[in-house]
């Protein structure tokens, strides 16, 4: 992995902040990952429980999350601390993310999400 000490993310926009690493620092070997995480607890803004679209990075059994790309957490941890259902992550490769950007004319998501789940979409 490429030195990541000037990537600065994006507050709130996790999908294009994972695209932006997926194209520019991360190989082949990265895919792109859409689900919906539940937070543990409560921010400032929203109550514990409150669901969220979130996007990631996995690269076999490590995901990078937008926000400290250089500090991979096993995949099991990381799922665990978002409450992330594994059958509801949707992956696209790097060129099939690209391909839908330029299909849905934004980063993300792509993917069906039920109506009370919170997507950012800039």
């Amino acid at each position: 992995m490429q030195d990541l000490k000037h990537w600065q993310p994006t507050v709130g926009d996790c999908y294009a902040d994972c695209i932006k690493l997926l194209a520019d620092w991360f190989g082949d070997d990265f895919v792109l990952c859409h689900g919906v995480a539940r937070l543990t607890k409560d921010d400032g803004d929203s109550p514990a429980g409150t669901q969220f679209g979130h996007a990631w990075l996995e690269c076999g059994d490590w995901v990078h999350d937008h926000k400290r790309p250089d500090r991979p957490l096993p995949r099991a941890l990381y799922y665990r601390i978002g409450n992330i259902d594994p059958c509801s992550v949707v992956r696209y490769s790097r060129i099939k993310a690209l391909r839908m950007i330029l299909s849905a004319k934004h980063y993300g998501p792509w993917h069906d999400h039920p109506e009370h789940v919170a997507f950012n979409q800039k």
